[in-house]
């Protein structure tokens, strides 16, 4: 009785690895990485230029919060530079684990300004809030999205929301400078 129970019960299966994604979606995750990576570097050029001109002055802060901005505004054009290579030769998990670096270094240099004024008024606490809580998650489950091979485009999303959300209020602060003035 028991030598044929034990006989019939097969072996549970080996759990299924993540394969390697379709060759459409590897495409399609390259060009949107380069994007985003050309959008991240443009962006730390241009605020490169601003510190290579001795215009260090405009950097908020002191002590750990400028020396925060001004490590992010070193490393972000290098950082970025190698998303773009990264994704260039289909090295696609780490390109997103570095977008979201980018994005996690970012996201720090808001913290030391949030213990010295909190999350003041109430329109600036939704930007705080997004900048500290929910763009540090969204970088932090990228890479580990990235990490274990599973769903790369969610990674890409995730990482890459923080890179146009960014872009977008930076654009809305210029437009909005340029209409209503300093």
């Amino acid at each position: 009785m028991t030598s044929d129970a034990t006989l019939e019960q097969q072996p549970a299966p080996a759990p299924v690895q993540p394969g390697a994604p379709p060759r459409w979606l590897r495409i399609g995750l390259c060009i949107v990485l380069v994007l985003l990576g050309a959008m991240e570097a443009l962006d730390g050029v241009l605020a490169y230029q601003i510190m290579l001109g001795g215009e260090t002055k405009i950097i908020a802060g002191t002590g750990i919060v400028r020396a925060l901005v001004a490590a992010h505004m070193v490393i972000q054009p290098i950082l970025a530079f190698a998303v773009i290579i990264l994704a260039l030769t289909g090295r696609i998990r780490v390109a997103i684990m570095v977008l979201a670096v980018i994005a996690l270094m970012a996201c720090l240099r808001f913290i030391p300004t949030l213990f010295a004024d909190g999350f003041g008024l109430a329109s600036s606490a939704n930007e705080k809030g997004v900048r500290v809580i929910a763009l540090p998650l969204m970088a932090v489950g990228a890479i580990v999205l990235a990490a274990r091979n599973q769903k790369l485009w969610l990674a890409t999303a995730l990482t890459g929301f923080s890179t146009l959300y960014t872009q977008t209020i930076g654009v809305l602060f210029f437009f909005t400078v340029l209409i209503v003035g300093f």
